[in-house]
Parts: C-alpha cells; structure tokens; sequence
C-alpha cells in the first residue's frame, strides 16, 4: 500500500526511538512499511490494524530536551495520535528482588507514587543532603496499560508471540547468538579497561542461578530517566535505592512523558555500570521492539479509524491505487523526462491563465500510460502539505465489464475522501442503510468536495480504452464540468482518434506523445543490463541492437525480444547454470505477493469481488496457481521452506489464494466459496501442490487432523489421490487417513478414479478398500472414470476386481460411457467383450442410437464394427439413422449408410 492513500489524521501510534540501531529493529517488526511520503524525518508503517509513525532522534542527539522536542514534533504533525511507545535499550538494575539480566525487557508500569517513569536529575535537596525529586511525569494512557494487563495474562498462561517476532532476527546482527556472554559485576568492582570485559577477573562476578527455559523475560516497573548515562554501579545502587527501587535507566522518556501519552519499553542492553560495552545492543532493541509489537498486535484499532476505512472500502476498493504501483513498476529510471520540460506541460501546470486541461496523445504503445505514472508521483511530490491533490483513473481494455460511469465516480471519491477531514454526511448515511447512491448523487458529492480544494490534479489515462462510446461522451461531459473550477488541472491520455476530447475540450493545450530517443536507449539498455549476459550482449551487441531498434521504432517499444540464434542457443544450452536458482527466485517472489495486504484480507464472499482482486492485482492468477509448483521444485531451499510455512500459516493469505486458484479453473460454486476456502488448512494445501517434504514435517508434527473436511467433505486423502500424488497418498494411509470419507462427489477412490490417476487408485485398493462400493448415491468408481474418459484408469479398476454391471442405475454402462463421448473406455469394453454391443435403454434406444444421435463417429464405426445392428428400431420406430437425421448428425448419417443403413420413416 502506498501512503498516498493515508491522511497524517489516519496515523494513531507513535514510536520513538533514540539509536539507528532502534530504528532498525523497529522497521523490522512491520506488517508494512510505506514507501512514499514526503517527509523523510518519520518512517510510517503498518502493524496489524495500527498506522504507526516512527520517529528517531537526530544522530548523536540524546536526552530528555531531545525527548521533549521529538514529542512536541510527533503532536503537531501527527494530530491524531492516541498513544506513544517509546522504544530500546536501557542500562538495567539487578536486585535480590528483580532479577534482571541482559536481553530483559522493562516496560514502564504506574508503581508508588511514579506514573512509571521518573526524572532522576530533577529535585532539590533537603536536609541531611538528600535529594527530593520533585516535578511528576504522566503515567502511559489508561487504555494501553489495558493492553499491558492482558498481555501480562496471556503470558502467565504461557500464550506469547514474542519468541516468533524474535525470529525473524535469525542470522542478523539483533540475533542472540551474537550478543556474547553475561555477566554481572559485584558493584564495588570498576572495569579493568579495554572494549570487553575479558580481562576482568572472573571472581568478582556475582554468582547467579541459570536462567531456565529460551523466552525473554518480561519486567514491569519504574524506570529512571536523565540526562546523563549511569555508567557506576555505585551510582546505580545509590540512585535506585533514593528512587524506591527502578528497573533501569534510560536518557529520553522524561521528555516525552509530560508532552505525549507514552509507554517506555527498555531492552535491557548493560548494567549501568563501569563494564557497559555495545554488544548488548542490536539484541536488547531487538527483544524491545517484539513486546512492542505483540502491544500493538493485541491492542484494539481505534474504532473510528475502522469505521472511516469500511466506509471508504465500501465506496470503492484500492484498484487504481493497485494499477499504479503496478504500472510504476514497469518504469525505467531516468525515461519521461523530456515531457516534464514540455512548454505545454509547464504553462497547463503553473500558469493560471492557460487552459485547464492538457491532452497527451499518441498510438498505442508509445508510453503513455507509464509516462502517466510517472505524472502522478511528480505532481505528487510538487505539491505540499499531506493531502496530496492528485486523483486519477486507468482505463483498462481488458476489463471492460468494470467500465460503467458509477464504477468511475466511485472511484474518483474515494480518492477524494483522502485528502478530507471528514466523510460527508450523505455518505455516511448511505453506507447506513445500505443505499446505492445514484451517478447524479455521486458527482454532486464530487463536484461540492472539489469546491473545498485550493488546488487538484485530475488525470485521465486511456480514455480510449473506454469502449462505449455514450460512456465516454458521458465521462468526458463530467470532465469538463469538473474542470471548469478555477482549483482544478485536467490532464487526459489517449489515441490520436478518440474525437470525444477535441470536441467537448476544444481549447485544450495537446502534446503528441512518441518514444523519445533518449528514453528508448534508456530502456534497451535497463533490459539488456538486467538480463545478466554481457559474454554474449556485448557493448557492440548492444549498440547494434540499439540502433536496430531505434531505427525501426515509432514509438512500439513495449517488448523488446533478442531473437538472434546465437542468442538462443546459448541461452538453450547453459540456462540451468546461468539461472540455477530460478525456481528459488520464482517461489520467493510468488509467496511473497501472496501475502501481500490484499490477501492478507482473505477470501472475498462475492464473485464481483473476487474479478475485482484479480483484476487489481493482476499477479495473482498466476501466483495463485503456480505457486507449489515452484516450491515443489526445490522443497529443500531454506529460504523457500520458511517462506512456504510463513504463508501456510497466515490462514487468510492461504484461503484467499486457494479461492483464487479454484475460481479461475471455473469450477463449481461450492468449491470456491468464502467458507469452502476458509476451511481449507495448510495441509489440504500442501498435499493439492504435492509438497511432499512440507505435508511430512505437518504429518510428523501432527499439526492438523489428519481426517479434517472442508465444508463439501473433502480431506487432505481426497485431494492427494485425485492429484495423483502416491508418496503422499501412501503417507496419509500410514497415518491413519480414512479412505471411506466421502465429500460432495464422493470418497478418495472415486475422485481418483474421476481424474484418472491409475497409481493411487491401485493403493486405495490395495490398502483395503473394495472396488465395488458404491458412493451413497448409488455410484461405481468404475462409472466415475467416464467424466474423462480415462481408459487406464477404467482398466486399473477391471484388473483389481472392479466388476461391470450391466445395468448402474437406469442406463446401461456401455450408453453411460457413450452418451459422455467416452471413445478410449467404449474401446476398452468392445475388445474385451465387456458388455453387449447392442445395449438398449426402456425406450429402445440402443447404443447405435446414441451414438449416431451425438454424430460421433468414432464411437459409431466402433460399434458397427464390433456387430452392433444398424436396422434396429426404438419404441418409436425409428432406426438409428432417423435418430441421426433429426438430430442433425450429417457425418453419422454419412457413415450408417455407407454401411447400408436405411430410415424407417420417410
């Protein structure tokens, strides 16, 4: 997601940081990091239902003072903040009653008469010497120290997250392994020199019992805070004991406490004392920023944040915002210059005077659409303050069911909605009450927003592309309403011919649109230099290649293609070593998009849904269905393991994916359902793409029933042996899977037997399940194979005692197999003599009936050939050549009377 989409109002947590290396540990934990906004003093991201703004002290800049200004920073540009979480290291305090050590966390806690943090350099002194602290500091907002208190419960009951936030630091500078060893100092011992504490005697180490069990142990509590690093044990005993008892110290959180509602939270990094080094460090923000996240995780979103998005996503989903990054993507950096310095570019952008609406114009494949993109991020840019005033719609061809006027409206308004305070009240109410709102009630509502606008970019890509005529005369009759307030710049693309802008915009400034030189060159060279094969595109390869191209090109530079045949052959012979790890890259990159913030969200419970997510993320048909495919390839890669198991386990991304992949093989309804995809579990999905090494490790861990249905019955048995998938299949059994469970269609043989797959039919049966058990309907697995005509499969089951009935139901085998066209199995009972050729049903239609009814011939002659009577009459006195003759069939009727076939009635 980009932040183009998201207000400085939409931002309600605010985590600070002290050091690059809390900065760093705190981008890690994440959901989503925005890439686009235009201040680079925060990092703005997402964790789970939060927007949080993270902010980092100026380098070298430490200190309460620093605190407060930070704070005072955060308020004014984020005005809606609820909270803050201050966040990373601190210098701990052992004592006989808090048995702190390094890698602890210490969270800031209302104790005595502290809110939770105290100023320790601030007092007076009285007599006898001693300091009186004097001055009070806020305590965290009540409702995040609401938070705390569940937290708190889940982890006495043992449910705690941390440790898988941790491990994402695996192999990093944050992991624990690279922290060293801890060891606390008795107090009255000073640091011998030197950057470690290796030359500091063992026997002046305060013996302490080993910690038992891996997790990080949370402490709650004050925590000391002033402008100075506690770097004496001396001190830090006297100081605690003054102060009550704290857990540790820290330089920053006196300065926000008072400024902004604020959770401390300390990864305890040393001892506040003379043996302090940085080793500590990446770990103890590491440990910092996982408690941090597991708050926000568990804490509530603000409900009217979530009642804004809903609302916003029921006026129209993320699609443009989607088509953009995606189009951006396709961008080469440096290319589209040459119009941002266009006369007609500059005097439509900056002079008041000049006409309000540009039209860039050219034929297709000139770059328009990309240098479009590339418009939007520029005036994105240019304009200031946080509600950027670009709103924009794609065209697209390829989805022309989408191209409706209300589709657009909406569109543009929820664009809109971003760059205003407050949803206006008739939206509010139609979302109420469920109310459709009218194409003449949207573009009130987006004529009287745009009224409150001091300036607005609206851009138009592809008009063209818009295939209704009336819709585009429509569209532009808006446009140009729209454009006639004096806030609003109008900027359309399209072909040359598209005759709806020269009319109804007949004084707008145009610009023809080619591929400039510059940008071609541009291009050639991103792509040969991204293909890797400088020993074959050498510099004079590539020179060649450029000048052929730029010779040939008007503007057609979409594809470039280096069909060469040396080209090829050295790409044929050496591509398993020049791209050996292409089915790593490819499986990466597939799970990756696959829990991207769209699937995340899960499966959608509309079809109009479902085609609006594939069309928006046009990636996903292809990431959806292919995914295990790659990862079946290579299993064993360590980076492809984790992330198959980290998107098997986020159950939404799975089920959105698995409905994608269902609903684009046009299958049943109730295979791709909300609540079908949502009861598939990870080993369901597993056994579908034959991971064989994935469904082990779940098999060994016994992490799923093994017998666990999805809402039509199907289990993870099922699935494998309709796949084809022996190894598996044969694990399941071992397991203790139940053949016998049946779902819609019917139990494992027989939808093994449906799609064909010989090898697992034969294990089915040899484990003990007969081929001769009907499905509860009354239906043979041996019938089951007819639905694609799989002949092997047919003669599996007849070779492991499957029997032929002469009658299943009310017709007889032999004119089941023909009325499904089944050519291969009707050859397989011919020349075994599995059934009588001439077959009838009660009306006497026999089996040349059928088939010359159907006009297949192949079938026909099969029968005819194996003795089937061609002068055989129903019980409405037709032959099978009347049959043929009314319905049609012109090559059956052809062949029956080559044979010498006759009609009955004239």
């Amino acid at each position: 997601m980009s932040s183009y989409h998201l207000r400085y109002e939409d931002f309600t947590v605010g985590w600070v940081t002290a050091l690059p290396i809390e900065l760093a540990a705190a981008r890690k934990m994440l959901d989503e990091e925005y890439e686009y906004h235009d201040d680079s003093t925060y990092t703005l991201g997402r964790i789970g239902e939060h927007n949080v703004a993270i902010a980092c002290f100026p380098s070298g800049q430490l200190g309460i003072a620093n605190g407060a200004t930070v704070a005072a920073s955060l308020k004014a540009k984020f005005p809606a903040l609820e909270f803050c979480l201050m966040v990373g290291i601190g210098g701990g305090v052992p004592s006989p009653e808090n048995d702190i050590r390094l890698g602890d966390v210490v969270v800031s806690q209302p104790q005595g008469t502290y809110g939770g943090v105290v100023q320790y350099d601030l007092g007076k002194t009285v007599s006898g010497g001693r300091q009186m602290r004097t001055g009070f500091l806020n305590a965290p907002p009540a409702a995040i120290l609401r938070t705390v208190s569940r937290l708190q419960s889940n982890h006495a009951l043992g449910k705690e997250n941390m440790s898988d936030y941790l491990s994402q630091f695996d192999g990093t500078q944050f992991d624990r392994q690279t922290a060293g060893s801890d060891v606390l100092f008795q107090s009255s011992y000073t640091h011998e020199g030197g950057p470690t504490c290796a030359d500091c005697p063992q026997e002046f180490a305060v013996s302490r019992a080993p910690r038992t069990g891996t997790a990080v142990k949370i402490h709650y509590g004050t925590i000391a805070s002033g402008n100075q690093v506690i770097k004496d044990a001396t001190t830090r005993v006297r100081l605690s004991s003054e102060l009550g008892g704290v857990l540790c110290f820290e330089m920053e959180a006196a300065g926000l406490m008072n400024n902004l509602p604020c959770l401390v939270i300390r990864g305890i990094s040393d001892y506040s004392d003379s043996h302090k080094n940085a080793s500590w460090q990446p770990f103890a923000a590491a440990v910092a920023a996982a408690y941090a996240r597991e708050i926000l995780v568990l804490h509530p979103a603000s409900s009217g944040l979530q009642r804004r998005r809903t609302i916003l996503d029921w006026i129209a989903p993320l699609e443009q915002e989607q088509r953009h990054a995606f189009v951006t993507s396709l961008r080469v950096k440096g290319t589209g210059g040459w119009l941002l310095e266009h006369p007609e570019y500059t005097k439509w952008r900056d002079n008041p005077a000049s006409p309000h609406v540009l039209w860039c114009h050219g034929m297709g494949g000139a770059g328009k659409t990309v240098l479009f993109s590339n418009l939007i991020d520029v005036l994105r840019h240019r304009s200031a303050g946080p509600r950027k005033p670009v709103i924009f719609y794609y065209f697209d061809y390829e989805d022309q069911s989408r191209q409706t006027m209300s589709l657009f409206l909406r569109s543009l308004l929820r664009q809109l909605l971003d760059h205003i305070p407050n949803i206006p009240r008739k939206l509010v109410d139609a979302y109420t009450v469920g109310s459709l709102l009218s194409v003449t009630a949207l573009e009130q509502i987006i004529s009287e927003i745009i009224q409150t606008l001091p300036r607005l970019y609206i851009l138009i890509d592809a008009l063209d592309e818009c295939v209704d005529p009336c819709l585009r005369k429509t569209i532009a009759r808006f446009l140009e309403n729209a454009a006639r307030t004096s806030s609003v710049r109008l900027l359309l693309t399209s072909r040359p011919h598209v005759q709806e802008i020269p009319v109804v915009f007949p004084c707008c400034l145009e610009i023809p649109v080619r591929g400039s030189e510059k940008d071609i060159k541009a291009y050639i060279s991103h792509e040969i230099s991204q293909a890797g094969n400088i020993d074959v595109v050498d510099a004079r390869f590539a020179e060649e290649i450029t000048n052929t191209i730029l010779r040939q090109a008007d503007g057609m530079t979409e594809i470039i293609r280096l069909s060469h045949y040396a080209v090829n052959e050295y790409l044929i012979k050496n591509g398993p070593e020049l791209f050996g790890d292409a089915e790593a890259s490819i499986s990466a990159l597939c799970l990756t998009y696959l829990l991207l913030e769209p699937f995340v969200q899960g499966p959608r419970k509309k079809s109009a849904r479902i085609r609006a997510l594939i069309y928006s993320q046009p990636f996903i048909s292809y990431a959806a269905k292919h995914w295990g495919d790659h990862v079946r390839m290579c299993e064993s890669n360590p980076m492809v393991w984790n992330l198959t198991f980290r998107f098997l386990n986020n159950q939404q991304a799975a089920a959105c994916a698995h409905q994608i992949l269902q609903f684009n093989r046009g299958y049943r309804k109730i295979y791709w359902t909300a609540a079908e995809s949502n009861s598939v579990n990870a080993l369901h999905i597993a056994t579908n793409f034959g991971l064989e090494r994935v469904v082990d490790h779940l098999l060994s861990r016994r992490a799923f029933n093994i017998n666990a249905a999805t809402t039509i019955g199907t289990t993870a048995l099922i699935i494998a042996a309709s796949n084809g998938h022996g190894r598996i299949t044969r694990a399941l059994l071992r397991k203790g899977a139940n053949p016998r469970l049946e779902n819609w269609y019917g139990n494992a043989l027989h939808c093994a037997a449906e799609d064909g797959h010989s090898n697992t039919i034969r294990l089915l049966v040899l484990s003990g399940m007969s081929p001769n058990v009907p499905k509860e309907s009354g239906r043979y697995p041996i019938e089951c194979t007819l639905d694609g005509d799989h002949a092997d499969a047919f003669e599996t089951l007849l070779n492991l005692g499957a029997k032929i009935k002469e009658r299943t139901g009310d017709m007889p085998l032999l004119i089941k197999a023909i009325t499904a066209e089944c050519v291969d199995i009707v050859d397989v009972m011919l020349k075994r003599g599995l059934v009588d050729v001439n077959q009838e049903l009660y009306d006497g239609t026999t089996s040349v009936h059928v088939a010359a009814g159907l006009d297949n011939t192949a079938i026909l002659d099969n029968l005819i050939k194996h003795g089937a009577r061609i002068d055989v009459l129903d019980n409405e006195w037709l032959s099978p050549l009347d049959h043929a003759l009314a319905r049609g069939s012109d090559k059956a009727a052809k062949l029956l009377r080559s044979y010498g076939a006759k009609r009955n009635i004239d």
